[in-house]
């Protein structure tokens, strides 16, 4: 196996602008494939960062884009990572146009279990059986390199047993519905620790579980409440909602 300082790996110290097209990311490539050969793999860290001036959230946007980062698969016959963020009512699915995740042969999540255990999980698999969970732990390390003075560190991962199903975070409107039906039970001042489904739902709303109209906050909140019904986080009767660990 080859040192890993004898493996030809670059950085750039700027943002590319895919949506206006790769031209210069070609450029600065072709400068490399001179001396080092054709890359194997090209990292797109993050999506957001590199998109240029178009917006994420129009499928028309994120189709060129694509169409941009295709053409640089084509051209060097290499893999293209992209790095993208979770939305923001769903952690459970990337951000923006879904065009992105239309596109892709494999789709992987990383997520932070509850015990700090970094789990990835493979949500999509094009043509091939998805693999099992993956899961690490960090640990900070001490470089022999020193900035100002001070010691340089950096972060590996050590692979560890997955965590079971139930350590896993909840999805963002999941949590989102849990948060709303503690606040709501404690704003409501009721004794007995629960409240009406209709209080619970409102507080739901205006704190944001969905972006869409009153149909899809709707779905969105009957998901939630599904989905900690079947972690056995809340309990129900009468329409009326507490939380398990809080029911005396």
């Amino acid at each position: 196996m080859n040192d890993i300082k004898d493996i030809p790996f670059f950085i750039s110290d700027r943002p590319a602008q895919l949506f206006n097209g790769v031209g210069e990311v070609e450029q600065a490539i072709d400068e490399m494939v001179e001396e080092h050969g054709q890359p194997a793999l090209i990292i797109i860290d993050t999506l957001n960062r590199n998109f240029g001036n178009g917006d994420e959230n129009s499928t028309k946007d994120m189709s060129q884009v694509i169409h941009n980062i295709d053409e640089l698969r084509r051209t060097y016959d290499c893999s293209i990572l992209i790095i993208h963020h979770s939305g923001l009512s769903y952690s459970d699915r990337s951000r923006g146009s879904s065009a992105l995740r239309a596109s892709l042969d494999w789709e992987y999540q990383l997520v932070k279990s509850a015990n700090d255990v970094a789990v990835m999980s493979c949500t999509k698999s094009k043509d091939y059986e998805p693999p099992e969970p993956m899961a690490f732990v960090q640990e900070i390390v001490m470089l022999d390199e020193q900035e100002n003075g001070e010691p340089v560190t950096s972060l590996v991962l050590h692979r560890v047993d997955a965590p079971a199903q139930g350590n896993k975070p909840l999805a963002q409107s999941y949590q989102l519905a849990y948060d709303t039906l503690r606040v709501s039970i404690k704003e409501s001042g009721e004794v007995n620790g629960k409240i009406h489904v209709s209080a619970w739902r409102k507080k739901a709303y205006e704190c944001g579980i969905s972006t869409g109209d009153v149909s899809a906050k709707k779905k969105a909140f009957q998901r939630a409440v599904g989905e900690l019904r079947k972690l056995k986080l809340i309990d129900t009767i009468n329409d009326f909602y507490w939380i398990v660990d809080d029911k005396k």
